[in-house]
């Protein structure tokens, strides 16, 4: 073989690892991404379908100290977030405060009696809720 093709091969061979090498980091991106939204969704999920105690279930003990699963229920009942509403995430925020990690998640929950909301949750590092945030936009 000519010393030429043989450079052309390992040219090529070397774009090919670096495709694979570039491919493989936003799998694993992507995946820890979809990992990030797996609790949140979770939350917001078990909300809509109206498994009050699920979610509640998920709260630190210090907020469900501060909120009973019974006014936690009423208030989630009032929005009209219910079966026929989808939660949309389409934002994440991680951020360390005073050497604790905390996780923002929010996004949109459409209804389909028009209703609509901005919502975000809150967890620890511990993947505990800490706070969820619902304000109508329509």
């Amino acid at each position: 073989m000519k010393k030429q093709t043989k450079i052309i091969i390992l040219v090529i061979l070397l774009l090919l690892i670096a495709a694979a090498a570039g491919g493989f980091a936003v799998w694993t991106i992507v995946g820890g991404i979809k990992k990030e939204y797996r609790t949140p969704n979770k939350f917001t999920d078990y909300v809509i379908n109206e498994e009050y105690d699920k979610a509640y279930d998920m709260f630190r003990d210090d907020h469900k100290k501060a909120t009973t699963k019974e006014a936690f229920e009423e208030e989630l009942k009032e929005y009209g977030l219910n079966k026929k509403c989808e939660a949309n995430p389409n934002k994440i925020n991680i951020h360390s405060e005073n050497g604790s990690t905390k996780k923002e998640i929010g996004g949109v929950i459409e209804c389909k009696d028009d209703k609509k909301f901005d919502y975000t949750v809150t967890l620890d590092g511990g993947n505990k809720v800490i706070g969820f945030i619902v304000n109508r936009t329509q």
